[in-house]
């Protein structure tokens, strides 16, 4: 840990300050008011997606290298993301202020609900993906800035109601 804690993730320079911010403010349970409902967001403490990458295929420096435990004690390797770090403070924002509300994809995550934000100053929009886990609880899987044209085609899809 450093010896200091930046005050907001746009400030976010290290993999470490990354580390810190995100187990001193993101992690845990919150509760936002959406459309008018309250909801439980539960950010989990290995919920290392909101701030990594696919490694790909090229070596992972030290440096880069962000690392949690997944079933059958196997390790889920990952490389740290500045852009990604820098966006953490904008996953609540993106829930409480969705523009656009639809299923999950994949074979896996169908169940989840995938949330896009109002637009960041770049012109992306920030998706956060989230596992329902009962009674307007729901975890963050992961979240992640996305181009517009990927949010354009989410509001030609079948939309999800959001909060149930």
């Amino acid at each position: 840990m450093s010896n200091y804690l930046v005050i907001r993730s746009a400030l976010i320079e290290t993999r470490g300050e990354a580390l810190d911010y995100f187990a001193a403010r993101v992690v845990g349970e919150r509760l936002l008011t959406v459309a008018g409902v309250d909801v439980r967001i539960r950010v989990p403490a290995d919920g290392i997606h909101l701030f990594t990458v696919d490694p790909g295929t090229s070596p992972l420096a030290d440096a880069d290298r962000v690392a949690r435990r997944v079933r059958g004690g196997r390790e889920d390797v990952r490389r740290f993301s500045l852009e990604r770090a820098r966006l953490l403070d904008e996953v609540f924002t993106a829930i409480e202020r969705f523009t656009v509300s639809t299923g999950g994809t994949g074979p896996r995550g169908s169940e989840n609900g995938l949330l896009h934000g109002p637009a960041l100053p770049d012109g992306q929009f920030m998706r956060v993906v989230l596992r329902p886990e009962g009674d307007n609880r729901f975890a963050v899987v992961s979240a992640y800035p996305v181009a517009a044209d990927v949010v354009r085609r989410a509001r030609a899809d079948r939309r999800a109601k959001f909060p149930p």
